[in-house]
């Protein structure tokens, strides 16, 4: 249990530096780089492929950045400590199991921004505009909003710039049709708004402290086929 906690303090510190060493809470933006020592000298991750999609996440200027790792360390400890007893069984601390736990968090964020993304979407629907056909025509067409999940787009900046060329696509083919409906989309900018969230501080806590109860299980299994 000491190896562990010894564990969870050091995780703890590194999520801290990756968060931008942070010192001060409740800041204004403008103050950001003066808080955050290493806010400038991390931003060079984010042409790391794949480690780009996660970091460097948001600076810890707020209290919720700093309480949300250790609520995943502790609720992921007692939740794996539990199914493990309650199922007399050691799939908690199997990779199978953390793919799957880490597909339903993952996926839990992923419905949350399309629910608030589709009200916003829903909300935006239905306001008119000008639209000049090719044809010389010129007709009032009403916007329908749906949304464009940016996936492969690890930034804010590449996810506008792909639904702004959707956008003007199907304004141009509106323009082509003479159509009363101009389809547009908003985009659900699912890395940046990961990063950006205290939430991905709460799931990497859970894998912070997933990952020693693997080591010792592996650990335990060559001990056990050494004895046999």
């Amino acid at each position: 249990m000491q190896i562990v906690m010894a564990w969870l303090v050091i995780v703890f510190v590194i999520m801290w530096v990756l968060g931008g060493a942070c010192t001060g809470l409740f800041i204004h933006p403008r103050d950001v780089s003066s808080t955050c020592t290493l806010q400038s000298g991390l931003s060079g991750l984010r042409d790391v492929p794949v480690i780009g999609l996660l970091l460097p996440y948001n600076e810890w200027v707020s209290i919720m950045y700093w309480f949300a790792p250790i609520a995943g360390m502790v609720i992921g400890y007692f939740f794996i400590r539990w199914w493990n007893n309650h199922f007399e069984t050691k799939e908690a601390i199997s990779i199978i199991f953390l793919i799957i736990m880490l597909a339903v968090l993952f996926g839990g964020f992923f419905i949350n921004l399309m629910w608030y993304y589709g009200e916003w979407a829903n909300s935006a629907s239905g306001s008119t505009e000008i639209l000049e056909c090719t044809s010389g025509q010129t007709i009032q067409s009403v916007k329908q909003y749906s949304l464009h999940t940016c996936f492969v787009e690890a930034t804010t900046g590449e996810c506008n710039n792909t639904t702004n060329m959707i956008n003007q696509q199907n304004y141009a083919n509106a323009q082509r049709n003479c159509s009363d409906t101009l389809p547009l989309v908003i985009s659900v900018k699912y890395w940046p708004e990961l990063r950006e969230s205290f939430f991905l501080t709460f799931v990497l806590g859970i894998l912070a402290v997933w990952l020693p109860l693997f080591a010792f299980e592996q650990l335990e299994k060559k001990k056990k086929k050494k004895e046999n």
